[in-house]
């Protein structure tokens, strides 16, 4: 989450965010939706992406602990079949 609103306060697209940090833009996307944790991320793609913005890796690090974790959006329980549609399961 933290990476997401650094890279818009700079005003740059995941691709250039990519581009600069010498990384993959599945990447940026992976760590700003929270599919991937960044502070688990290789030495190396942290130091890049801390030079992006001007900051020592561990305060990279740090803003990106101190940011809430998104979770995954709760799925509603399933509906039980209707009678009339019941038969369609089996």
């Amino acid at each position: 989450m933290f990476l997401k609103i650094a890279r818009k306060i700079a005003g740059l697209s995941q691709s250039r965010l990519a581009q600069l940090a010498g990384v993959d833009i599945a990447a940026v996307s992976r760590f700003e939706s929270g599919e991937r944790d960044i502070r688990k991320a290789g030495y190396k793609t942290v130091v890049r992406l801390a030079t992006v913005f001007h900051l020592e890796p561990d305060e990279l690090l740090a803003f990106a602990a101190a940011m809430p974790a998104r979770r995954a959006p709760a799925r509603p329980p399933a509906r039980p079949a209707s009678p009339a549609t019941a038969h369609l399961s089996r």
